[in-house]
């Protein structure tokens, strides 16, 4: 810890919280077993690559009674953690019988916490500095360092203070480790108000604490939707290697998937992810996949689909393009629903360059003069709009003699 605060930039407040629930946790673990740690400064606390706090260095840890034993130990050994202990022990005055248990480790505590909030622990700094701690940890604080063993607070009095049990990012993270726990209505319910919030934690948090729990979550299958969420949240954190080696075979195995709030979510997130699968990979595995949503009973799940073609197409051989792709177009071209024929034809207009046909402008004439012939104004619109787009792709001679007399043919209709 002493090694991140001298090389990093300044801790994130939560992410003292949480690391300040688990020290409190570990350390109320040994009182209740009558246990003293003895050694506890920012050397000692270890920081994993996950944001977690570790208690290290038990050399001097062992029962009250053992405590004068420890403190010559620590004279001989580490002469520099003389200057950390509570006074009773520098001034020879420790009585292990009528001591707490827990009075040594939570005076190191309240040091470990002014350190990491900058306050210096001279007497007269004390006072001076004593706003540079979080309000609800004031009191605490001070009666951690306070000269009388007896009235320094148990280190579950930290576990129960505002600063940490009304904390959402402790509650968050907590909830977390006991996931497997969970019914799955009650994931479903934490993974749908975590989803907007997956942003605030530290990468670190992300990546290596989150990530891996979210796809387990995935693989049970119980919350795949809210969690699918959730995990492509967490790939704005991944660097694109990353992404690639943990992301994509989660996406690409999910486009398998027969439930339709996990094709959704994939295709509702396309935008986020769709840089980071590779053209091959998107023709042989996600295209035999994707296809079937053409075609789906939900209108939802079609107009979903329509839409993701403006960023599949352009990985698609062009031959499959002309071949497969334009018969899913023409046929939705007729949906039912008004707002399927309307995205189809802007869809058509925003990819008609990848169009790989020798016929690909008598093509795309055809599929936009049906649609100005559609009984739904937006529709109608959206074909003007799609042929104009394209008038790039067409020759002079094209234009003359088959765009504009089609188009004035229609212009009449209001």
């Amino acid at each position: 810890l002493a090694t991140v605060l001298a090389s990093g930039p300044k801790i994130d407040p939560n992410a003292i919280c949480w690391g300040l629930h688990q020290l409190a946790t570990a350390l109320n673990f040994l009182a209740e077993c009558s246990l003293c740690l003895c050694n506890l400064s920012l050397a000692t606390i270890f920081v994993t690559k996950s944001g977690d706090w570790r208690l290290g260095a038990f050399e001097f840890a062992g029962p009250l009674q053992n405590v004068p034993d420890s403190m010559r130990s620590i004279a001989t050994l580490a002469p520099g953690l003389t200057g950390l202990l509570p006074p009773e022990c520098n001034s020879g005055r420790f009585s292990p019988g009528s001591e707490p248990v827990h009075a040594i480790d939570s005076f190191m505590l309240g040091k470990v916490i002014e350190e990491l909030f900058g306050v210096e622990s001279t007497s007269q700094a004390l006072l001076s500095q004593d706003h540079k701690l979080p309000e609800p940890l004031r009191p605490l604080v001070g009666a951690m360092r306070g000269m009388d063993p007896a009235r320094r607070p148990t280190p579950s009095q930290l576990l129960e203070s505002a600063f940490v049990a009304e904390s959402q990012y402790v509650r968050v993270l907590l909830y977390l480790e006991e996931l497997p726990l969970k019914t799955p209505e009650a994931k479903e319910k934490f993974f749908s108000n975590l989803l907007p919030r997956i942003a605030s934690f530290p990468a670190s948090v992300q990546i290596s604490k989150m990530l891996p729990l979210f796809l387990n979550e995935l693989d049970l299958g119980a919350v795949g939707a809210r969690v699918l969420g959730c995990i492509l949240a967490v790939g704005h954190a991944l660097s694109p290697d990353q992404f690639e080696a943990r992301i994509v075979p989660c996406v690409v195995k999910m486009f398998g998937s027969k439930e339709r709030s996990i094709r959704a979510q994939l295709l509702q997130n396309l935008e986020t992810y769709h840089q980071h699968l590779d053209p091959k990979l998107v023709t042989r595995e996600i295209w035999p996949q994707l296809i079937s949503g053409f075609s789906d009973t939900s209108p939802a799940l079609r107009e979903l689909t329509i839409k993701s073609m403006v960023f599949f197409i352009p990985k698609l051989p062009g031959k499959l393009v002309a071949q497969q792709v334009l018969q899913y177009f023409a046929a939705l071209q007729t949906d039912a629903v008004p707002g399927i024929r309307t995205n189809t034809t802007i869809c058509l207009g925003l990819v008609a360059q990848y169009i790989d046909s020798p016929n690909r402008a008598q093509i795309l004439l055809s599929a936009f003069t049906r649609a100005m012939r559609d009984t739904h104004a937006p529709s109608r619109v959206a074909a003007v709009d799609a042929l104009a787009s394209s008038m790039s792709l067409y020759d002079v001679e094209f234009l003359a003699t088959r765009v504009i007399p089609r188009q004035q043919h229609h212009d009449h209709r209001p």
